[in-house]
Parts: C-alpha cells; structure tokens; sequence
C-alpha cells in the first residue's frame, strides 16, 4: 500500500498534451501494475464522432455517439452510462496500487458510479494519478482544492520536467 500517499493531478489548457503524456506515464510506470482507463477521439475524416475509454490492459467500451441517444449527455454527445459504468465495475480499480486515469471532468457528470469512484480512490489507499480539465466549477475545482492532491501544470515547453517530476514522485510513493 500507499505510505505518505497523496494524488497526483496533472492539468493544463486544451491541446496542451496531458493526455500523450499520461499515456507515456503508464508505460514509463508499468512495473508497478497500475490500472486505469483514458479517453481515445473517434475520428471519421477529419470530424471527431464520438470517443472511446479504453482500460489499460486493452479492453475497450464505446460510450457514445451523435447518432444515439442516450439520457446523459457529455457536450455534444450521448452517453450509454449504463456501457460506462459497467466498464468501471469490470476495473476493479480500488484494488491497484497504482490508478490512471485520463481525463477527469469529462464523463463523472454522467456518470454517479464514476464519481463516486473518482471520490473513493482520492481518499483511499490508492495513488491516483490523474489529468483533470484547466477550468470547470464544482466536481473538479473541489478534487483540485484537495490538500491531499499535487497538481501539476503542463505547458507546451515543461513537458519534460513535469514527466520527470510526476515519474520521481511516484516511484517515491510507491514501494
């Protein structure tokens, strides 16, 4: 388990690439099993139609699409929270030692199960290493004002230093 534990949150404006580098934090951080999920655009020509969330061990659920309609909804799309949230159960996230997740903010809104996830392993045992939107009220300002929680800022030119910094802190925390 965690000693000293506290959640690890990367944020930054859109584009600014929290998504590629969470993605190349779970390669870099595989020796530890983490688990997790992120977000992947579906794209059709060059028109985004939907997205994916795909586990870190490969399985993936589509969640939504503008052709379907569901009762939530996540900007312009429709979601199948009923697909969502049993992809989570399926996770057994609690029970890593170490989470990813890429990108809160986006689905907890349709989602009770996953925010109430989102909440348990914030205040668990378990690291959490998250990116999370730049701006948005409520859900997110709340888990970016946690005392429990570093927040990393990425910019287009500190890429590195955050990798480095968010790479080290890990391993610090983790046995």
């Amino acid at each position: 388990m965690v000693s000293n534990r506290e959640n690890i949150l990367l944020t930054g404006p859109p584009r600014s690439g929290k998504s590629a580098l969470i993605r190349r934090l779970a390669k870099e951080l595989s020796d530890l099993g983490p688990k997790g999920f992120f977000i992947k655009e579906r794209v059709t020509g060059t028109r985004r139609v939907g997205f994916d969330i795909v586990a870190i061990d490969g399985s993936t659920v589509k969640v939504n699409r503008r052709d379907a309609i569901f009762q939530n909804k996540t900007g312009r799309y429709d979601i199948d929270h009923e697909a969502l949230d049993d992809f989570i159960d399926n996770l057994s996230l609690t029970s890593a030692p170490l989470v990813i997740i890429d990108e809160i903010g986006k689905l907890e809104p349709t989602s009770r199960k996953l925010k109430t996830l989102i909440t348990a392993l914030l205040s668990g045992e378990t690291l959490l290493l998250a990116s999370i939107a730049k701006s948005g009220g409520g859900f997110i300002e709340a888990i970016k004002d946690r005392e429990d929680s570093t927040l990393y800022m990425l910019k287009r030119d500190n890429a590195e230093g955050v990798f480095r910094g968010i790479v080290s802190e890990v391993r610090s925390l983790l046995p």
